[in-house]
C-alpha cells in the first residue's frame, strides 16, 4: 500500500503533497523526495515529514498527522494535535497533555472539527 504524505519544500518554504520517496544520491548522499502527480520529484525538508490519516474533516480537508483540529467536545471549543504515538501504534489526539486514540475520539470523515494549521507553522 502506497501512503500519502505532505512535506515542506526544502527551498519554497511552502507544503507539498504526494508519495514520499528516500534515495541515495552521488557524492550528495541521502535525500528525502515528495513524488507529486506520478511524476515530479520535490526535495523537503524530512523534519516536516507528515503522513495522511485517511480521514477528512467537516470541510472535506484532509487530515495529516501534525495537524491541529478545532472542534467542541462538552460544549467547549479545543485544538487537539494529530500524532503517532509508537507506544500505542495509532493516531492518537493530543490534548490538554493527554492521548486520545484517533478513532475513539473522532467517530467517521466528515467529524466536527476543521484542520485550523499544523505545528510546522
Amino acid at each position: 500500500m502506497i501512503i500519502k504524505h505532505k512535506a515542506k519544500h526544502m527551498r519554497l518554504d511552502e507544503w507539498v503533497y504526494g508519495y514520499y520517496v528516500q534515495t541515495k544520491v552521488p557524492i550528495l548522499g541521502l535525500g528525502h523526495y515528495i513524488i507529486v502527480n506520478n511524476k515530479d520529484a520535490c526535495q523537503i525538508d524530512i523534519n516536516t515529514l507528515c503522513v495522511f490519516t485517511n480521514r477528512l474533516d467537516k470541510n472535506k480537508k484532509e487530515i495529516y498527522e501534525g495537524d491541529k483540529l478545532l472542534g467542541k467536545r462538552c460544549n467547549k471549543e479545543h485544538t487537539q494535535i494529530v500524532e503517532f504515538n509508537n507506544n500505542m501504534d495509532d493516531l492518537c489526539l493530543l490534548l490538554n497533555g493527554f492521548l486520545f486514540e484517533f478513532d475513539y475520539y473522532v467517530p467517521g470523515d466528515c467529524m466536527d472539527a476543521v484542520v485550523s494549521g499544523d505545528i510546522y507553522d
